[in-house]
C-alpha cells in the first residue's frame, strides 16, 4: 500500500471538475482550510464557481498548457492531468516519468457526471442531446483516480464531502486507506450505472420498450435478519427508478426495521392502491401480497373500516395503505380493535402520531405519493432458473365504456362502479381469482388456486359475515382474471345472489356460461384484458 503525501511534503494537488456544484464551494473552502497550501485545479464553470466564492483556483489551462476545446468535450484528458493521478510514487520507473515530464501528483480528486439519466428521463429528448451528456472526461478522471486509492481520494457524491473533511481534519490531512478503498468502491459503481445507462438508452430501438440486453445495476444493499423465512439471509437492492412510491422514496417514522416480508407486501398494497387511484378515499388491506380487504368511500374513515371489514380474520396483522392523511380521528380508529404490522399513508398529523406511538410495534411509513396513487410504469421482471422473465407492466386502465354486454340483461350505473372495483382487486391478487365485490367494498376473494371453481367457492366462503352469519354476496357483482372455461363457477357465484360478473371470456364454452346467466337474469361483462397475476 501506498502511502498519502504528507502535508508539506510536496505541493498538494486537488482537481475538483463536477457537474452538480451542491456543496462545491463548502467543500472546497474545508479542504483550503485543513491544508491551506493545496492547489486546486479546476474548469470551466466549476473554476468560475469557485472563484466567485472567493476560493483561489488554478484554471486547467494553466496546468496542460492546452485549452479547452470542442466546446468544452475536451478539458481534462491530458498527460499531465492522468499523469499526476496514475503515478505510482513507489515506483522508481514513475517518478522518473514524472521528473523527466514536470508532472506533480494529484492527491485528491473530486468530480461527478453530466446528468445523463436524468436528460433522456425528460420527455421528447433527442438523441443529440442525449449524447451530448455523455460524460468522458469526468468517467475518465473518476476511475483513473479510482484505481489510484492506494494513494488518491476520489469524490462523485456531495453527499460524501462532509464525511471526508471531517476525516481530514481529524486526521492532519490524511484519509484512511479504508475510507478511500470505500470511496473508490462507490466511484466504480458510479460509473458503472452510468455506462449502464447509456448502453440501455442506446441499445433500445427506436419505439421499442425493450432494450436487447438487460442490465441491471443497484445501489447498495440494505440487509434483513432473514428472508422470506428465518432459515434464509436477505436482502433489498435499491434499482434507480422515476416510480414515486419506490420503496426508499417511504420514510419510515415509526416502528422497527422492515423485513423482506415486508417491504415485498407494502409493495403489493402500493399496487392495488394505485389501480383504484386518489379521486376518491380508499384503503387497502394486504396479507401475503393479496388484497384481503379493499374499499373506496365518502369519507377515509368508512374506507378504512369496510376495508378491514371485507375479511377482518385475514386482515389481523396486514399492511395497511390509504390515500389519505392519517388524524386524529383516523389514528383512533385504526388502533381500536386492530392489529396491523404497517400502515402507510401520504401524510400523518402531530396528534395522529402521539396515537400511534402506543404501538411501538406498529410500522408506520409516509410517502406523499399515496395522495394520488398511479400504477408504476416500470418493466415487470420475475427470475426463473437460468433467466429473466421481462414484461411491460399491466397499467392499462379499464372503464366503463370498455365493457361489452354479453348478456340479455346490462349492469346498471351502480353495478358497472363496483364491476370496475372488482376488477381492480382481481387484478392486483394471484391467479387464478375471483372476487366479490359490493358497495366498493371487497367482500370476499379466492385466490391462487389452480382451478376458477375451487376460486368462485373460497370467494364465496369468505363473503360470510363472521359475526352475523350474514352472505354478503347477495346483490353483489363478482370478477374474474380470466375466462371462465365452463359454467360451474357462475353457478356457485349466482347460487349465492351476484347479479353481475366481470370477465375477460374467451373460452370455447362461453355460450354456456352465458346461457346461464341468461336463464337467472345476471349481467355479464366482457372486459377486453386478461388479468393474470403469477
Amino acid at each position: 500500500m501506498q502511502n498519502q503525501i504528507s502535508a508539506g511534503s510536496v505541493e498538494r494537488r486537488a482537481v475538483i471538475s463536477v457537474s452538480d456544484k451542491t456543496g462545491v464551494t463548502e467543500f472546497a473552502a474545508g479542504l483550503r482550510e485543513i491544508l491551506p497550501d493545496i492547489r486546486i485545479i479546476s474548469t470551466g464553470n466549476t473554476a468560475r464557481t469557485l472563484d466567485q466564492a472567493g476560493i483561489a483556483v488554478t484554471p486547467i489551462e494553466d496546468i496542460t498548457g492546452f485549452p479547452e476545446i470542442l466546446e468544452g468535450r475536451v478539458k481534462t484528458l491530458h498527460p499531465v492531468i492522468h499523469g499526476g493521478i496514475l503515478a505510482d510514487l513507489q515506483n522508481p520507473g514513475h517518478l522518473e516519468d514524472l521528473q523527466r515530464h514536470d508532472i506533480s501528483p494529484v492527491d485528491i480528486v473530486v468530480v461527478n457526471l453530466y446528468p445523463f439519466q436524468k436528460t433522456v428521463a425528460q420527455k421528447g429528448v433527442t438523441r443529440a442531446e442525449a449524447v451530448e451528456n455523455i460524460d468522458i472526461g469526468g468517467v475518465t478522471l473518476i476511475r483513473a483516480a479510482a484505481k489510484n486509492a492506494d494513494r488518491v481520494i476520489v469524490i462523485c457524491d456531495p453527499a460524501d464531502y462532509q464525511l471526508v473533511l471531517e476525516e481530514l481534519r481529524a486526521k492532519h490531512g490524511m484519509l484512511s486507506f479504508d475510507t478511500r478503498v470505500r470511496l473508490a468502491i462507490k466511484a466504480f459503481d458510479v460509473t458503472s450505472q452510468y455506462d449502464t445507462a447509456i448502453a440501455n438508452y442506446l441499445d433500445r430501438p427506436e419505439g421499442e420498450k425493450f432494450a436487447r440486453h438487460l442490465r441491471i445495476v443497484t445501489g447498495e444493499s440494505v440487509e434483513f435478519r432473514y428472508g422470506e423465512n428465518p432459515h434464509q439471509k436477505g436482502v433489498l437492492y435499491p434499482v434507480e427508478t422515476t416510480d414515486p412510491l419506490a420503496w426508499y422514496r417511504f420514510e419510515v417514522v415509526q416502528g422497527k426495521a422492515m423485513s423482506y416480508n415486508n417491504w415485498l407486501d407494502l409493495s403489493a398494497a402500493c399496487d392495488a392502491i394505485s389501480y383504484i387511484g386518489g379521486e376518491r378515499p380508499a384503503s387497502i388491506v394486504v396479507k401475503h401480497t393479496n388484497p384481503c380487504g379493499g374499499a373506496h368511500a365518502e369519507s377515509i374513515q368508512e374506507a378504512l373500516e369496510n376495508a378491514w371489514a371485507g375479511d377482518a380474520l385475514a386482515a389481523f396483522g396486514g399492511i395497511v395503505a390509504v390515500n389519505r392523511p392519517i388524524d386524529e380521528s383516523l389514528a383512533v380508529q385504526m388502533v381500536k380493535g386492530k392489529f396491523m404490522e404497517i400502515i402507510a399513508a401520504p401524510a400523518i398529523t402531530p396528534e395522529a402520531r402521539e396515537i400511534l406511538a402506543k404501538k411501538t410495534d406498529l410500522r408506520v411509513l409516509i410517502n406523499s405519493a399515496l395522495m394520488n396513487p398511479m400504477p408504476s410504469t416500470d418493466l415487470s421482471m420475475k427470475q426463473i432458473r437460468g433467466g429473466m422473465l421481462v414484461q411491460e407492466p399491466d397499467i392499462v386502465e379499464v372503464t366503463a365504456e370498455d365493457l361489452e354486454v354479453l348478456t340479455d340483461v346490462a349492469p346498471t350505473a351502480k353495478q358497472v362502479e363496483d364491476l370496475l372495483f372488482a376488477w381492480q382487486m382481481c387484478r392486483t391478487s394471484k391467479s387464478n381469482t375471483i372476487t366479490i365485490a359490493r358497495g366498493g367494498m371487497l367482500v370476499g376473494s379466492g385466490v391462487g388456486q389452480q382451478d376458477r371453481k375451487r376460486c368462485c367457492e373460497l370467494a364465496v366462503g369468505k363473503a360470510v359475515d363472521k359475526d352475523t352469519g350474514e352472505q354478503r354476496a347477495e346483490g353483489a357483482v363478482a370478477a374474474s382474471d380470466a375466462f371462465f372455461p365452463f359454467p360451474d363457477g357462475p353457478e356457485i357465484l349466482i347460487a349465492v345472489g351476484v347479479k353481475a360478473i366481470i370477465q375477460p371470456a374467451g373460452s370455447k364454452r362461453d355460450q354456456e356460461t352465458i346461457d346461464l346467466c341468461n336463464k337467472y337474469g345476471i349481467a355479464m361483462v366482457r372486459v377486453p384484458y386478461r388479468g393474470f397475476k403469477h
